[in-house]
C-alpha cells in the first residue's frame, strides 16, 4: 500500500490536483517540490529527462522530464482534496541527477539574480538549517 504525503521522503513521486511532482526534500510540513513536465519542448536548462523505463513504471510520457526549479509546497497543501498516495519513487541515479541539477540551477538563479532576497528555510530555534537546499528562491 502506497505512503500518504505525510510519510514522503526524498525521491517519491506525489501528485496535487494539478500536476505529478518529484520530491527532493523535507522539513517538518513542509515538502521541496520539482515538477514532472510531460511535454518537455522548449527544453530548460534545469531539466532532467527520465529513462524510457522509469517514464514507463511511473506511467508518465517517455518524453517526461523533471524540471529542477524546485517549489515549496506544504503538507496541508498536498493534503487540500484527498489523501494522494505516491505514485512511485525515482531510482537512485535519477535522483541524484535531480539534486545535483537543483542545487545548480538555485546556484545559478543566485549568481543571475544576486540582489534578490534568498527565503531560507528556518528551524524552529530560528537557525539557518545547514542544508545545502536550505536556500531557494520563490
Amino acid at each position: 500500500m502506497p505512503a500518504s504525503p505525510a510519510a514522503c521522503v526524498c525521491g517519491d513521486i506525489v501528485r496535487t490536483a494539478t500536476a505529478l511532482w518529484v520530491v527532493t526534500h523535507r522539513h517538518r510540513a513542509r515538502l521541496l517540490l520539482c515538477p514532472l513536465d510531460p511535454s518537455p519542448m522548449p527544453r530548460h536548462r534545469a531539466d532532467v529527462p527520465l529513462s524510457w523505463a522509469e517514464a514507463l513504471h511511473l506511467g508518465c510520457p517517455a518524453t517526461t522530464v523533471i524540471r529542477c526549479r524546485p517549489v515549496w509546497h506544504t503538507l496541508a497543501d498536498t493534503h487540500r482534496t484527498t489523501d494522494r498516495p505516491t505514485l512511485g519513487r525515482l531510482s537512485p541515479a535519477t535522483l541524484r541527477r535531480v539534486l545535483t541539477m537543483q542545487l545548480t540551477e538555485l546556484h545559478n538563479r543566485q549568481t543571475e539574480a544576486p540582489h534578490l532576497p534568498a527565503i531560507l528555510c528556518q528551524a524552529a530555534s530560528g537557525k539557518r538549517l545547514h542544508h545545502p537546499l536550505s536556500m531557494v528562491f520563490s
